[in-house]
């Protein structure tokens, strides 16, 4: 997986594919797979591993809101303390050990 400007390429069961950076909307991991979900309402499924794409991705535009889950700051409509809302139907959890983490994390971001 290599991170170039804003573009993240990763590995799928086909072959190497680049997604730009603004467009994901989060990020799932299920099963042993990661699924990227777009902005255009596509889902990329990726062998990479979850943490690894973390790690790669820029902080403090997107962050691991659970251990399932990372979520693109540029899409957050709202949020409480049990989940992150990117539109009417979509709702992304917040563990609740990481609520403080990401409400400093959010606020770089916004500040950013």
């Amino acid at each position: 997986m290599v991170l170039h400007n804003s573009v993240i390429i990763i590995n799928t069961k086909s072959g190497k594919v680049g997604i730009k950076l603004n467009q994901i909307v989060y990020i799932k991991v299920s099963d042993k797979n990661s699924w990227i979900f777009l902005v255009n309402g596509e889902k990329r499924e990726s062998t990479n591993a979850f943490g690894k794409i973390y790690l790669e991705l820029p902080k403090p535009d997107f962050f691991k809101c659970h251990r399932s889950y990372i979520i693109n700051c540029s899409y957050i409509k709202s949020f409480t303390n049990k989940g992150l809302i990117v539109d009417k139907n979509t709702i992304i959890p917040l563990s609740k050990k990481l609520y403080n983490f990401f409400v400093v994390n959010y606020c770089e971001f916004l500040l950013k």
